[in-house]
């Protein structure tokens, strides 16, 4: 008995093709209705965001000027506005401290008709790590050190070494340690040859996390006949936040050379 297997092919009708193209145009009229829609949230979105913006920027004035009215807040102690900061060669206040001592610099803006100096102190600070008593074999390392350099500038008016003196030094102070150890500011005190003396405090410059590490930057400015009597003491001790130090003859001959260097007399 043969049996016979015949294949049907679909053949569509016209009531068919206009309902498949119907359905089709519907898809394409809804997807742009939805894009016209969407653009115009975020054109809105936009326009409400620059609005705010600029609410911002005009808030940001009104309380700038409010702050240089007579009777308003005016900044804390000795803290450096940025326009104060001297520019100093090398750029000490942004680059990082070496901890070797360096030599003194000298630059002379003719524009400004001021001179400046910087001096690298180096390290003044530094605790050495020490195994954990609790350590297994495995982990027996050095705890963390914490080390603290020092960098010295100064500025004054001519270029003529004999025109004019500078008045102040400035401290920068780069602090490396597990963690922060002295925030916005630090309260400096020393012990200059027997005597206790209240120098002031150093604020911050900023800082940043270096993988382990925190790296905070500080300033202090020390006028300058209290930098002489530090620079010609014979024993400095100090105490800068929760950190107490002594001064070792290098960091104090360092101080002498930018004494001489800057003619601070």
């Amino acid at each position: 008995m043969n049996m016979t297997i015949r294949q049907h092919r679909f053949h569509p009708t016209k009531s068919v093709i206009r309902a498949l193209c119907m359905t089709n145009l519907l898809r394409f009229i809804v997807c742009c209705v939805l894009l016209l829609a969407g653009g115009s949230a975020t054109n809105a979105r936009g326009q409400s965001g620059e609005e705010e913006f600029q609410r911002k920027m005009e808030e940001s004035k009104r309380l700038g000027n409010q702050s240089k009215q007579p009777g308003a807040e005016q900044p804390r102690g000795n803290a450096p506005s940025e326009a104060e900061i001297p520019s100093v060669p090398g750029g000490v206040r942004h680059r990082n401290i070496s901890a070797t001592p360096g030599t003194c610099r000298q630059q002379h803006d003719r524009f400004r008709d001021t001179t400046s100096f910087d001096l690298v102190v180096g390290t003044i600070y530094r605790t050495h790590g020490f195994p954990s008593q609790k350590a297994s074999r495995a982990s027996e390392r050095n705890m963390p050190t914490e080390e603290l350099r020092l960098a010295l500038a100064s500025m004054r008016s001519g270029k003529q070494p004999d025109a004019t003196t500078p008045q102040q030094v400035d401290f920068y102070f780069q602090s490396i340690a597990p963690d922060y150890r002295y925030h916005d500011e630090a309260e400096v005190l020393m012990i200059i040859d027997g005597e206790r003396v209240k120098i002031g405090n150093a604020y911050s410059l900023g800082g940043s996390a270096i993988l382990s590490d925190v790296e905070e930057r500080l300033r202090m400015r020390v006028p300058a006949k209290l930098f002489l009597r530090i620079a010609n003491a014979r024993k400095v001790e100090v105490r800068i936040g929760v950190n107490e130090l002594r001064l070792e003859d290098v960091a104090v001959k360092a101080m002498r050379e930018f004494a001489s260097c800057a003619g601070i007399k």
